[in-house]
């Protein structure tokens, strides 16, 4: 199981993230190894449904600036 992020808009942000057990974190091997025991938390979101997401704004975009 995992937890990652493809945030490309302040909506996104903080939609999902991984609880990871309370420790110091000094170097970026203890990162990964907190991330390891950690649990992924909030929305899961298809990546074919944020894709058309995606492109559903670009478009939009694209049609209000007249290109």
């Amino acid at each position: 199981m995992s937890a990652g992020t493809d945030a490309h808009t302040l909506a996104d942000v903080s939609v999902a993230w991984v609880e990871v057990p309370i420790q110091a974190i000094g170097t970026p091997q203890e990162l990964l190894q907190a991330l390891a025991h950690g649990t992924p938390v909030g929305q899961w979101t298809h990546p074919v449904l944020a894709f058309l997401y995606k492109m559903w704004v670009r478009l939009r975009s694209q049609l209000r600036s007249g290109r």
